[in-house]
């Protein structure tokens, strides 16, 4: 049987007679890019890349190329572009970014563009060493849009002759943007040479594809068992947090490809590549470091990855027995026991998790066709590549045979096969052994154990930060409708009539019709007084602000989250624009039919947005996430007779307090001032109504003058390319009620609430102002707003 050489997956077919040409007339050979579902590639491909270039072994299959049919043609093609180091190593996961050097006017930037996540929000991160061997001087390093709905991101350095720094330049994904171009500026003017073009992280090239992964590690990892894995899970539906989509990649339903398997986002980096502030890790929904790696890490970069996973992150450590430390050193090099907003012990794996994820049958094609060398190019390879061909073959035949049995587990079918805690509002796995030794099935299970609820970065904060929300309209100013249009339309219509024919007809009965020459700028001029104080009356020229805010105090720790979702409204924009800390996570929320157009962020000294963010007279949403060192504590004493002594070190009054015991006990308080004290009284469950009305005075609730109101858009032009129907479907499936800040309040406000939903050791307060929120700008008029904060403490003696 003579075997064929398809082409791989991803690459069309060529051309006819377009090889030979090539071959026969040594013309340079075309760069061939894979499609973002493309697979991996063929095991020639896998065997060139490893060989390092041979001049006389690719001129002997050059030689040869002419007379292959075409498939074969275009295989070893790509074996010869691996081989010049053209082609890409087979282990490349479907992520963005990219390591490259730029050199001139006396500056050295290195630049790693490599990273994960940002398909539905977060900030993604390009970091960048510059040397200077030139004299002192100050730069402007910036990420330009090129042609797509892209924030400008800029930062100003001053550097010293020979002296270097790390910026990084952190780039809200917020639009459908994805190609930026870094630039250095010198006094305004751009220095020619020290300019690349970047692609960020594309707005549809993940869509719920499981978590955006990255891997920390100095060593290259295997990374296509978690990859299957995640395949697996999505394609059957299993992973995905939209029931009732499961099998729509593979079978063509969805997207409309029928076959078509997007890849897993997957990305590998260093230690010494990962940013120091947390901000930077917010598009990411799984991060995954041995202890090894993890003690490497400085002070910096290891407080930036945990206070990460405290708003909300998922940490995987691995390799704690491996440690001489073991689990003590993760506890130690995570504050584990100086720590109260934390699951009081580690909770096991489940084994009714432990099931095999169903492969999809693609993967079991592509592994066939790993495995198969054409015979058409037996007699044409030279030694040194075919002796590579056959140790690929091997390697490929072992995975096939580990990745697709149906029941094939390398870790072990124990409870202690992995640990997990909730560590503030994020979760933390531990590993004893190296999980990169399982097979997908091993990954499927702790995947599984994570779950879509919290490893999607859309459901975790219950919306999409790169298109429109349906959530949006939920959230509204009161007696704020926006621009009365239909107003200004009846206004001006009457301007029209007034100023035209009304204004003629009269002056021509007077036979005064010289007079046309004042009294229209007389009219134009009374029409937009009209319209200035109207708007001016309606709307004024400040901030008007709606808040919903949590926050969560670890008093041992000394560390607070804030999740805030923010309602704005600008008479007159701020000449500075938003301002918030470099320690704020901002994350629009667009209306129905409106996306991210054009905006500008500064990172020079605080996180600036002079425009694009807050516009006059538009209605404007963000949730901002906020962590920070908090000292302030509430004081809690020892219950005696009923009672229980409370002291309030926090800056903000407490309107409305409720604190359960280590033992269980329930205790009620009222309007205790900042820096005041209280004795609170022991109640049972029933009061919890009180809290239950607190914070039902002000729902997510759309008006009633929008009901019926709802989210179908077909689709909507984003910096000229069209999301589909899917895309934006996706995004109105989202639930906001599904996020981390509405799921802690959601047990509260049931119409009876459960003793249960405060936790022994912990407080729950409801305050007229939140502590530690940002608005952006420094004065606002608010309304309906909602201010709780939950605090964890240490009892006396514990």
């Amino acid at each position: 049987m003579t075997a064929t050489c398809p082409a791989p997956p991803g690459l069309a077919p060529p051309g006819p007679g377009s090889l030979p040409e090539f071959a026969a007339a040594g013309s340079p050979l075309p760069l061939l890019r894979a499609s973002s579902g493309g697979g991996r590639q063929p095991v020639l491909c896998r065997a060139a890349a490893v060989l390092p270039p041979d001049n006389e072994a690719m001129n002997s299959v050059s030689r040869s190329v002419a007379g292959l049919p075409g498939g074969c043609r275009l295989c070893l093609l790509i074996c010869l572009l691996a081989v010049t180091g053209l082609a890409g190593t087979a282990e490349r996961a479907e992520a963005s970014g990219s390591e490259f050097s730029l050199r001139g006017h006396d500056l050295v930037l290195s630049v790693d563009s490599r990273w994960a996540g940002g398909s539905r929000g977060g900030y993604y991160p390009v970091r960048i060493n510059v040397l200077n061997r030139g004299p002192s001087r100050e730069f402007t390093l910036q990420l330009l849009p090129v042609s797509e709905a892209t924030p400008r991101v800029l930062k100003t350095v001053v550097l010293e002759q020979n002296a270097s720094t790390r910026v990084t330049l952190a780039a809200p994904m917020v639009g459908a943007g994805t190609a930026v171009e870094l630039q250095v500026l010198y006094k305004g003017r751009r220095l020619e040479g020290l300019s690349q073009h970047l692609v960020l992280t594309d707005v549809a090239s993940t869509l719920s594809m499981g978590p955006a992964t990255m891997i920390v590690s100095e060593t290259r990892r295997e990374t296509r068992a978690i990859e299957s894995a995640l395949k697996g899970l999505i394609n059957t539906g299993n992973g995905s947090a939209h029931p009732g989509w499961g099998g729509g990649y593979y079978g063509g339903a969805y997207g409309g490809y029928a076959g078509y398997l997007p890849d897993a986002d997957v990305e590998q980096v260093p230690p010494r590549s990962l940013p120091a502030a947390w901000v930077n890790y917010t598009s990411l929904d799984l991060v995954v470091i041995s202890l090894k790696d993890l003690a490497t890490l400085d002070e910096g970069r290891r407080t930036a990855l945990t206070a990460w996973l405290e708003t909300g992150g998922n940490l995987v450590v691995w390799g704690i027995e491996q440690s001489t430390e073991g689990m003590a050193g993760l506890n130690r090099l995570l504050s584990l026991d100086r720590r109260s907003a934390m699951d009081s012990s580690w909770a096991k794996a489940s084994l009714e998790e432990r099931t095999p994820v169903a492969l999809p049958e693609q993967l079991e094609e592509e592994a066939r066709a790993d495995v198969e060398i054409p015979a058409e190019l037996s007699g044409v390879l030279p030694p040194q590549l075919r002796d590579a061909a056959e140790e690929a073959l091997k390697a490929a035949q072992a995975q096939a045979q580990a990745g697709n049995q149906g029941g094939k587990w390398n870790w072990a079918a124990e409870p202690d096969a992995f640990q997990s805690r909730q560590v503030m509002q994020g979760t933390l796995f531990a590993i004893p052994g190296d999980p990169f030794t399982g097979t997908p099935h091993d990954w499927a299970w702790l995947l599984r154990t994570i779950g879509p609820s919290r490893w999607e970065w859309g459901n975790r904060h219950g919306f999409d930060a790169r298109a429109p929300s349906d959530s949006f309209l939920a959230f509204l100013i009161p007696n704020i409708r926006g621009v009365p249009i239909y107003a200004f339309m009846v206004l001006m219509t009457l301007f029209t009539v007034l100023i035209g024919p009304v204004n003629y007809f009269v002056l021509w009965k007077r036979k005064q019709l010289y007079l046309l020459i004042s009294t229209i700028p007389i009219f134009a001029f009374v029409t937009s007084i009209t319209l200035f104080g109207w708007s001016t009356i309606a709307h004024g020229f400040g901030v008007k602000a709606r808040a919903r805010s949590l926050t969560v105090l670890d008093q041992t720790a000394r560390t607070s989250v804030t999740t805030s979702r923010l309602a704005l409204f600008a008479g007159v924009t701020p000449s500075s624009g938003v301002q918030f800390s470099p320690e704020t996570a901002v994350y629009p929320i667009w209306p129905s039919a409106d996306t991210f157009q054009q905006g500008t962020i500064d990172w020079t000294s605080t996180q600036h947005m002079p425009s694009g963010w807050l516009k006059s007279r538009t209605r404007t949403q963000l949730l901002t996430v906020r962590h920070r060192e908090q000292r302030g504590r509430l004081d809690v004493g020892t219950a005696a007779n009923g009672s229980l002594p409370v002291a309030n070190g926090l800056e903000w009054p407490l309107r409305l307090l409720f604190v359960r015991t280590g033992d269980g006990r329930l205790f009620r308080g009222a309007d205790l001032a900042a820096g005041g004290s209280l004795a609170l009284e022991a109640v049972d469950e029933s009061s919890l109504r009180d809290l239950r009305d607190e914070l039902n005075e002000f729902p997510l609730k759309v008006p009633d003058y929008l009901a019926g109101h709802s989210f179908q858009n077909s689709g909507v032009w984003m910096g000229g390319y069209r999301r589909n129907w899917e895309q934006l479907q996706a995004a109105s499936m989202l639930n906001y009620s599904s996020s981390l800040m509405e799921q802690q309040l959601t047990p509260l406000q049931q119409p009876v609430p459960k003793l249960d939903a405060i936790e022994p050791g912990s407080w729950i307060a409801v305050l007229d102002a939140s502590p530690d929120l940002e608005y952006g700008v420094e004065e606002v008029s608010e309304s309906a707003s909602l201010h709780v904060v939950i605090g964890y403490y240490a009892e006396p003696g514990r």
